[in-house]
């Protein structure tokens, strides 16, 4: 709808309103304080407006189930009365200019499946607390803000948690080591883009299903798919930027489904392995800036997808493979700085479409 203007107060006299969507409109201003006289309401859907000014006092509301004022410019802090809503289950406040820190108790609501509050510029410590209390936990999204400390040992704990989500924070200290074990509905884990170092647990590397972003922290250790049969739904693994060393497994090949896979910047070494061309649906390989070394496995044509391939500034050694020429959709190439040599198959250098680095 095109809905424009300033919410009318006069909402707030139905009394027996249960469902109040007004999203995808274009309604500015403040929130006015009549909506608090909206005792029935379950679900407050304002998503996508022009909204503004402080979050309303929702607290004496006992019956919301969903709250989604995201997508505005809401100003200052989560009200402290949005931690005795106990009845709640979403809690959408991403994409606004919200501050300060989480109010306390937020952490023990107990039916809580989903908080989603990136983009925003909260800041301070997330209490250890969360995971421990909401035991349908589902989705934990605070990205791009400005959170600092550890994350929550315990996030994990209710068994049920998919989304999790600090990237580009200021997360520091370790990946606690239970979320190996315990995160084992995971689909989808981004840490990257804070301060986090040691070692990841092992079996957290093989948890997410879909979604795996590590970089730009302080990482180390080794790349550990020894238990990899729960990963092979990996779509994305984003490791660059972080000091990995080691080898790539063999058992990067078991990760059928990866399309996008990016390590650039790290210490690993050894040979690539062969097995990474069995990786069919690849679209993205980008390993520059290692210390990996032998040849290009002559398999390479088998990844048919591939339209980016980035092996500059390693170790490699051998002839440029010809089988290169045959991988039709790849559209960048870069080999520079190795120790290669041969020339790029004629398909690249006559095809106008294939940006080439030279080697």
């Amino acid at each position: 709808n095109l809905l424009a203007g300033e919410i009318p107060g006069d909402l707030g006299s139905l009394s027996s309103l249960e469902y109040l969507f007004i999203g995808y409109n274009q309604y500015a201003g403040g929130i006015p304080a009549e909506l608090g006289n909206l005792t029935s309401i379950q679900y407050f859907y304002l998503y996508k407006n022009q909204l503004s000014g402080p979050l309303p006092q929702l607290g004496h509301l006992d019956d919301l189930i969903d709250i989604e004022m995201s997508g505005n410019y809401f100003n200052g802090t989560i009200p402290e009365s949005f931690a005795t809503l106990s009845s709640l289950y979403k809690l959408h406040l991403f994409s606004n200019q919200l501050s300060g820190t989480l109010p306390q108790g937020l952490e023990f609501l107990p039916n809580l499946t989903t908080l989603v509050l990136y983009n925003n510029f909260f800041s301070g410590e997330i209490s250890p607390e969360w995971g421990l209390h909401s035991a349908r936990l589902i989705q934990f999204d605070v990205g791009k803000n400005s959170f600092s400390g550890p994350l929550p040992p315990h996030l994990c704990h209710s068994g049920t948690i998919q989304y999790i989500s600090f990237m580009n924070n200021g997360m520091n200290g370790t990946i606690p080591d239970n979320y190996g074990f315990e995160c084992e509905s995971l689909l989808r884990f981004r840490v990257d883009g804070n301060f986090l170092s040691g070692s990841v647990p092992s079996g957290l590397w093989t948890r997410p299903k879909d979604t795996l972003t590590l970089q730009n922290n302080m990482l180390s250790g080794n790349i550990n798919l020894t238990n990899s049969q729960g990963a092979r739904g990996l779509n994305v693994l984003f490791i660059d930027y972080n000091e990995f060393e080691g080898k790539i497994p063999d058992d990067i090949g078991k990760l059928w489904n990866l399309t996008k896979f990016t390590a650039t910047h790290n210490k690993l070494s050894g040979d690539l392995p062969s097995q990474i061309t069995t990786l069919t649906i690849l679209e993205s390989l980008n390993l520059s800036s290692n210390m990996i070394s032998g040849e290009i496995p002559s398999s390479i044509n088998a990844l048919e997808r591939l339209n980016l391939l980035d092996l500059s500034h390693n170790n490699l050694i051998g002839p440029i493979p010809p089988q290169l020429g045959l991988l039709e959709n790849l559209d960048h190439l870069d080999l520079s700085f190795n120790s290669l040599n041969g020339t790029f198959p004629d398909a690249f250098v006559n095809e106008a479409s294939t940006e080439l680095t030279n080697f």
